[in-house]
């Protein structure tokens, strides 16, 4: 997908599991240099943009686009955010 998509999430309880899946990532190390991103997210005052791979995720917060962090177990959150396609 060469275009990013900004998904519009409702239901509270994936906005729950969404929100503590970013609160216990693992940050990466290295400089942040990646292709545009998949999807946009707008959680409160946050902007989070991702990039799926089959089972985990990769996003950045806007406000600090030189951090980047992993999401191992992303499945969940994947198909929350695809179902919004």
């Amino acid at each position: 997908m060469n275009n990013k998509m900004t998904s519009k999430i409702l239901n509270l309880k994936e906005i729950t599991t969404i929100e503590n899946a970013i609160r216990n990532t693992k940050k990466l190390d290295g400089i942040v240099d990646v292709a545009n991103p998949q999807y946009s997210i707008q959680l409160g005052e946050e902007s989070y943009s991702f990039w799926f791979q089959e089972k985990s995720a990769t996003f950045i917060n806007e406000q600090n686009t030189e951090t980047m962090y992993k999401i191992e177990n992303a499945s969940e959150i994947i198909n929350i955010i695809r179902a919004t396609e």
